[in-house]
């Protein structure tokens, strides 16, 4: 990635931040597979700000560390030190993710749009879902070809969740 397409990402990622914290929702284009089945490249995520006290385990969460958003699984909410943190995964990975403290958090994934359509309720997880999930995190070419079946022909590349979507402000 270029310093400019860095510099771009960052901006966006800053500006659906604060648009979040503002108004209390935002939108996002999922593009990775952390999370697949539950979420799948292209899936139009609405983020809403929630309390992190509030937090229960089985929502989707969305987090930023590192100059990216996570939409990962809330598995736990603990404390240690004095600190609270929460636990989470993406459906498809195989080890929890750090810690996700306060100053990280920023909402929880409210709806998911498939191809147009809004999903009755946001994706669970169940052991079915699991075990699929981990099959296509561990293997590139069972899940290049289920994306390419999904995608009538043609897989997206990977990149982490991130695009801001016009009309979410």
């Amino acid at each position: 990635m270029t310093d400019l397409e860095q510099s771009r990402r960052q901006t966006k990622l800053i500006l659906a931040t604060e648009i979040l914290r503002t108004t209390g929702r935002v939108q996002f284009m999922a593009r990775g597979y952390s999370m697949l089945p539950s979420l799948w490249p292209g899936d139009v995520l609405t983020v809403e700000s929630f309390s992190f006290a509030d937090a229960t385990a089985g929502q989707i969460v969305l987090y930023q560390r590192d100059g990216q958003f996570y939409a990962h699984r809330l598995l736990r909410c603990g404390t240690a030190n004095g600190r609270d943190f929460l636990t989470t995964r993406g459906d498809a990975l195989p080890q929890n993710d750090g810690p996700v403290f306060p100053s990280e958090w920023l909402g929880v994934v409210t709806a998911v749009s498939r191809q147009g359509k809004e999903l009755p309720r946001v994706p669970r997880c169940d052991a079915g879902a699991r075990m699929l999930g981990r099959l296509l995190g561990s293997s590139g070419r069972l899940r290049s070809l289920v994306l390419r079946w999904k995608q009538g022909g043609s897989a997206s590349s990977a990149a982490p969740l991130g695009e801001i979507l016009p009309g979410s402000f």
